[in-house]
């Protein structure tokens, strides 16, 4: 399906079937974050917001070129992450210092706290179960974009997913895109597709 299919056939939906309503209930609290921010960033959302939170910590050193390392790195944060009941975020940057980030229950900062050392770098973070969009959020695409991050995870407590600029595989286009769980993750689909990213969103053991 093309991306003017797609717009297409979720145009004519909307007013037909008893899915798509799911979907603009959806639709309408993705459109209430931007009166009540929440994801990655804090530059990029509407209103610059920045909570009061723990500042980053550098806890290694790695070699940013060993995928090895990187691996064992997000690994080891996302095994951690994924029940915590707030937001936090993983930072290797070019020069390969780690930095985890701490935020609150539907947002962490990572560009306030790290600036332009946040560029290139590779980022992981979770996705409280209460919040999440099983998907990478408009902040967080935004966030991809305006740092040229190498790789950017989000994780929760059911999926993983991967935004690349190193690996340009991409999930297929859901059949089922009008329910909760795949609405966004077929908008980041189609975005990825167009800028050519790649994009994968993978099952927890």
């Amino acid at each position: 399906m093309s991306y003017e299919e797609w717009k297409n056939a979720k145009s004519e939906s909307q007013s037909i079937t008893a899915g798509v309503q799911r979907a603009k209930e959806y639709k309408q609290s993705y459109v209430n974050e931007y009166k009540n921010p929440k994801g990655l960033g804090a530059n990029s959302d509407t209103f610059g917001i920045v909570a009061p939170h723990d500042p980053p910590k550098h806890i290694d050193t790695i070699d940013f070129n060993n995928p090895d390392a990187v691996k064992s790195i997000l690994n080891s944060y996302e095994n951690r992450a994924r029940s915590l009941d707030h937001e936090t975020a993983c930072v290797i940057t070019t020069e390969g210092k780690v930095y985890e980030c701490y935020g609150i229950k539907d947002r962490v900062w990572v560009d306030a706290d790290l600036g332009d050392e946040l560029k290139g770098a590779i980022v992981s973070h979770n996705h409280h179960i209460d919040v999440t969009e099983f998907s990478l959020g408009s902040d967080d695409m935004s966030l991809f974009a305006s740092y040229e991050l190498k790789e950017l995870h989000g994780c929760d407590e059911k999926y993983t997913h991967i935004l690349s600029r190193i690996n340009k595989t991409l999930d297929p286009l859901p059949e089922d895109w009008m329910n909760v769980e795949n609405y966004q993750h077929a908008t980041v689909v189609m975005w990825a597709e167009r800028y050519g990213y790649g994009y994968v969103r993978v099952q927890n053991d």
